[in-house]
């Protein structure tokens, strides 16, 4: 299996350079929207050279290179009627579109954390902190 390696100062700066384990191949992408995580989320597909399945995020766009065209990558879940066929193509979507930069998934787990802490009705407390009026 080919690893990445990736180096960053995400959320500080929005550009994420990737270097492959094997060979001296470089990527570098650009983070436009880290988009979130929906609660139905999907999951890539397995494949043959890899079991390992990464989460889709929902309004996530990134920019990057591949054969020497700039190319935007963008992630928006549509209803099943909706959906339009797409051709098949030779490139790892998952190394295209980065979901396999893992800062991004954390900031994006994180992020959700903050979302679910953020929305504790203060109103509600334990019974033995509630005043007799």
């Amino acid at each position: 299996m080919v690893a990445r390696v990736f180096c960053h100062d995400y959320p500080n700066n929005p550009y994420i350079d990737a270097l492959y384990s094997i060979g001296n191949v470089h990527s570098r992408y650009k983070v436009i929207a880290l988009g979130y995580y929906p609660q139905n989320i999907k999951y890539t597909q397995k494949s043959s050279s890899s079991i390992v399945q990464y989460q889709i995020p929902d309004g996530y766009i990134i920019e990057t290179e591949a054969a020497n065209k700039a190319i935007r990558c963008e992630t928006n879940y549509i209803p099943v009627n909706k959906r339009i066929s797409r051709e098949n193509s030779r490139l790892s979507g998952i190394h295209v579109f980065g979901l396999d930069i893992e800062i991004l998934h954390q900031a994006r787990t994180e992020e959700l954390t903050i979302a679910k802490t953020t929305n504790i009705d203060k109103r509600k407390r334990p019974l033995s902190e509630v005043s007799v009026s």
